[in-house]
């Protein structure tokens, strides 16, 4: 077993910049990246936040492959799980969700305490931790805000896995943080309404979707690419 397939052995097996490397869907996560790393050279976003309009759309997915296409090139990167409701990273990167974001926002354990290796070079995860019973509060805490503060200066790129929009409120509350927000949709499954509703929520708080991911696209029969731009006519639409 070569070093790359030793080191992805406990990720789940959708994660296809692991499976399939050269395969047109890791090469869309690549073409994902650029637009993200492009869309300002003088002051690149650092943190990334992805969520969805509804569960099960695979933005936990998107969000891990986005993080490994981003350390690939060098950018020391950091994948947080911000959903304290029904985390999922740990489960596809094989690892303890066990102290991780919500002992650091208790104020129990300083993030770098609970900072996670990958074995993938440049990639670190912070977990979700134990489930609080108190979500909403917690991420819009002054903890929140600080812990961000803190992770910027030390990584180039911070992804936030949040929780689906029409469900909680904590993706509208973490979106004010954020360099650049993405919307995961499943492709052929997603109500466009549902989509045009999530976008709307975060157009109130004034916090513009930069783009939409299509997840699980047929690229055989399908005319859509893996990402595809927005932005302000989606607001027009709506």
């Amino acid at each position: 077993m070569d070093k790359r397939k030793d080191i992805f052995s406990s990720f789940n097996k959708r994660v296809v910049v692991n499976l399939d490397p050269r395969s047109p869907e890791a090469e869309s996560y690549r073409s994902i990246r650029t637009n993200i790393l492009s869309s300002n050279l003088k002051n690149p976003p650092k943190v990334l936040l992805l969520t969805s309009a509804h569960p099960e759309e695979g933005k936990s997915l998107t969000s891990t492959n986005l993080a490994i296409v981003m350390a690939e090139i060098g950018k020391k990167t950091l994948l947080v799980d911000c959903d304290l409701r029904r985390p999922s990273v740990h489960g596809i990167l094989g690892m303890d969700k066990a102290q991780g974001l919500s002992e650091v926002l208790y104020g129990t354990l300083e993030w770098d305490k609970v900072l996670k290796n990958t074995g993938v070079d440049n990639l670190h995860v912070i977990t979700s931790g134990a489930i609080p019973h108190n979500p909403s509060e917690i991420i819009g805490s002054d903890k929140m805000k600080l812990f961000l503060e803190e992770v910027k200066n030390v990584f180039d790129i911070v992804i936030l896995d949040v929780p689906c929009i029409l469900a909680v409120t904590d993706s509208i509350i973490l979106s004010l943080l954020a360099d650049i927000i993405f919307m995961v949709v499943m492709a052929e499954k997603t109500p466009r309404e549902a989509v045009l509703r999530a976008m709307s929520m975060l157009y109130d708080v004034k916090s513009d979707v930069a783009g939409i991911i299509f997840n699980k696209v047929n690229m055989r029969r399908s005319h859509y690419y893996y990402y595809y731009y927005y932005g302000s006519k989606t607001r027009k639409e709506s």
